[in-house]
C-alpha cells in the first residue's frame, strides 16, 4: 500500500461532505487531483459500485410501491450508466 486511500475510502469521505456525482468524480479521479489511480483501481472501484447499487435497488424494491414495479428497470439504467463510466474511465477492466 502506498499511503493513498483507495478510490472507494476517497468517495465515502467526499460524499459525507457534500454531494458527489459519480461521473465529477471520476473526472477529478482521472484528472490527477488525488494522485495516480490505474485502469484497475477504478475498474475494482466501480466494480463495487455496482454490486451496492444494485443491492440498494434491490432493498428499495422490497419495501414496496414505484420501486417494486421498476426495480429491473431501474437496475438496467443503473447498469448502463456504470457501463458508460467504465468504458470511459476503466477501459478493458
Amino acid at each position: 500500500m502506498d499511503g493513498r486511500p483507495t478510490l472507494d475510502e476517497l468517495y465515502t469521505e467526499l460524499a459525507m461532505e457534500e454531494p458527489l456525482d459519480l461521473e465529477a468524480f471520476l473526472e477529478r479521479v482521472a484528472a490527477g487531483e488525488w494522485g495516480a489511480y490505474s485502469r484497475e483501481e477504478i475498474g475494482a472501484f466501480l466494480d463495487g459500485v455496482e454490486v451496492r447499487t444494485a443491492g440498494n435497488i434491490r432493498l428499495k424494491a422490497e419495501e414496496g410501491g414505484d420501486w417494486a414495479r421498476r426495480a429491473r428497470e431501474a437496475e438496467e439504467e443503473a447498469l448502463e450508466r456504470l457501463r458508460a463510466l467504465r468504458e470511459r474511465y476503466a477501459p478493458g477492466t
